[in-house]
């Protein structure tokens, strides 16, 4: 059967309150919530009025954003986890976690940044807009 297996881009562990927050994988999270906050439409975002870094810090700010994100997402009628967490979704094809029945965080980041920017979303190895500490990390993971 012919087919596309498109990009995603996973996390290796969780970035929120009380997760591991490894850097390129905190970086990942504040790179797609920076980028798609600058140009969504889709849907009602009240994001925090202070700009995220993308420096792979975790943060209290960078909490509220993901929290501000999954709370605008719910909003609209998804089913997904509003704990200010994101976590790495698991399995090939999985798109909702086995413990809540949700929708993983970064399958909606993934989705909205591949909407609004689909030729950047093919390849953000080769994108300049990416911190080059994040291109480097997505380098090594093909």
């Amino acid at each position: 059967m012919a087919h596309r297996h498109r990009p995603f881009y996973n996390l290796d562990k969780s970035v929120g309150q009380q997760q591991p927050n490894i850097a390129d994988d905190v970086m990942l999270v504040q790179f797609f919530l920076s980028e798609e906050s600058k140009k969504h439409t889709i849907f009602q975002w009240d994001k925090p009025s202070e700009p995220l870094l993308v420096d792979g810090q975790k943060s209290d700010l960078l909490f509220r954003w993901i929290l501000s994100f999954q709370v605008a997402i719910k909003a609209q009628g998804s089913p997904v986890s509003a704990d200010g967490i994101v976590n790495p979704a698991t399995g090939a094809a999985t798109q909702r976690s086995s413990h809540t029945h949700t929708i993983y965080t970064i399958v909606f980041l993934n989705n909205l940044f591949e909407s609004m920017f689909p030729e950047r979303f093919a390849d953000l190895r080769k994108d300049p807009t990416v911190p080059g500490l994040l291109r480097a990390a997505l380098q090594r993971s093909v």
